[in-house]
C-alpha cells in the first residue's frame, strides 16, 4: 500500500524516471484536486512535446491498481472512447512504488447540480440535468457495444485481471446485522447466471463524466475491467435515482421524483441502445449487490470522517462526501427492501 505522506517527495523523482529525463520540472507545485489528495494536478516542463503540459497523477491503493488503470485506458483510447490519455505509468522500482500514472488533464464540469442557491444558476443547472440520463446511456451502451479483443489478454500479461465479483462480494461480506446478513444470503441464493461479459467501468455515475470543450469524457477507471452490464446500469440507475441527494438539503424532497424520472429514463434509453443482454431478474441482483456495497462504504467512510476546517477545501470536500453518503442509506433500503422484500432497517 502506497504511503500518501510520501507522494509529495517522491512525485518527482518518479516522474523523471519513467519520462527517462532528468531535467524535468514542475512549474508549479504538484497541487491535490480531490478530498483524499490520490488525484493530484501537475504542470510538467520538459523537452518532450507530448509531457510539456498539464496533467492528473491518479496515485492508487497499490501498483496492480494503476496498472489496470492504464491497460483500459489505452486500450479505450486507443479505440477512440473518451477517456484521458495515459502519458506515463511508474515502474515498481520507482520512488512511489509504482502505484501511479500519470494522463492528460480533462477540463470541463462534471455532471452534478450546483448553484442551485442562484436562481440563475440554478436554472442552468435543472436544464442541464434534463439530458444527463441520455447522454448516459450514450456513454454506457458505447462502452458495452466495444469488443474486448485484446484486452482479457493485456490484463492477463500485466497480471491485474479484476474479480468484479470478488471485489464487491468481498465488501457484501462485512455486512454484520441480521436483516443485512439475510440480504446478503439473498443474493447468494439468486446470484442469475452472468450474461456476456463487457468492457465495464464499475462506477459510472454523473460525478465521473466531465463536460469539456470536446465533448465528454469519461475518468476514475480504478475499478475497471470486464463484467456483465448490469454492473454498470446498476450503479448509474442509482446515481441518477440519487439526484435530489446532490442538491441542498431543503430541496431535497422535492427532487425526489425527478431522481426517478431519470432513473427510468436511464434505463429505458439504454436498452434502446445497447445490444447487451440483461434480464430484469439480472439487473435486479446487482441494483441490491450495489446498494449493500454502498451501505458498506458509508460506514467505512464515516469511521473516518474528516473534521470540517473552514480554510481547507479538501477537508470540506471530504465531509461533504461523507454526508453525501449517510444521506443515501433511505434510498438504498428502500430499493433493498421493493427487490427482495427485506427491511434492512427494522
Amino acid at each position: 500500500m502506497l504511503d500518501q505522506s510520501d507522494v509529495g517527495g517522491g512525485l518527482l523523482a518518479a516522474v523523471r524516471r519513467a519520462s527517462h529525463d532528468d531535467q524535468l520540472s514542475f512549474h508549479t507545485p504538484p497541487r491535490p484536486v480531490n478530498a483524499t489528495g490520490s488525484v493530484i494536478f501537475v504542470e510538467t516542463r520538459t523537452a518532450t512535446d507530448r509531457l510539456s503540459r498539464a496533467g492528473v497523477v491518479r496515485v492508487c491503493p497499490e501498483i496492480g491498481v494503476a496498472k489496470r488503470e492504464a491497460v483500459v485506458q489505452r486500450f479505450l483510447t486507443g479505440r477512440g472512447f473518451p477517456a484521458p490519455a495515459v502519458l506515463l505509468t511508474g515502474s515498481a522500482d520507482d520512488e512511489l512504488g509504482g502505484a501511479w500514472l500519470l494522463t492528460e488533464q480533462v477540463s470541463g464540469q462534471a455532471v452534478r447540480i450546483g448553484g442551485l442557491r442562484n436562481p440563475v444558476a440554478g436554472l442552468r443547472s435543472l436544464v442541464a440535468l434534463w439530458s444527463r440520463p441520455s447522454l448516459l446511456a450514450s456513454l454506457s451502451a458505447t462502452l458495452h457495444s466495444l469488443d474486448p479483443g485484446p484486452l482479457p489478454s493485456e490484463l492477463e500479461a500485466a497480471g491485474v485481471n479484476f474479480n468484479w465479483f470478488g471485489f464487491q462480494w468481498g465488501l457484501a461480506e462485512q455486512l454484520r446485522t441480521p436483516g443485512q446478513t439475510e440480504v446478503v444470503e439473498w443474493l447468494r441464493a439468486n446470484r442469475p447466471s452472468d450474461s456476456e461479459t463487457v468492457v465495464s467501468h464499475g462506477d459510472l455515475h454523473p460525478g465521473n463524466i466531465v463536460i469539456g470543450t470536446d465533448g465528454p469524457r469519461v475518468v476514475d477507471w480504478a475499478i475497471a475491467g470486464l463484467a456483465p452490464a448490469a454492473r454498470d446500469v446498476a450503479c448509474t440507475m442509482f446515481a441518477l435515482l440519487n439526484t435530489g441527494g446532490q442538491a441542498p438539503a431543503p430541496l431535497r424532497p422535492a427532487f425526489s421524483w425527478l431522481g426517478r424520472s431519470f432513473s427510468r429514463r436511464f434505463l429505458h434509453l439504454y436498452r434502446k441502445r445497447s445490444s447487451a443482454g440483461m434480464t430484469d431478474a439480472e439487473l435486479d441482483w446487482h441494483r441490491v449487490l450495489y446498494s449493500v456495497n454502498r451501505i458498506v462504504w458509508s460506514t467505512l467512510e464515516g469511521g473516518h470522517s474528516p473534521v470540517a476546517n473552514d480554510e481547507d477545501a479538501l477537508a470540506k470536500r471530504a465531509s461533504r462526501t461523507v454526508g453525501t453518503l449517510g444521506q443515501e442509506f433511505p434510498l438504498h433500503v428502500e430499493l433493498i427492501k421493493n427487490i427482495t422484500g427485506i427491511d434492512i432497517a427494522a
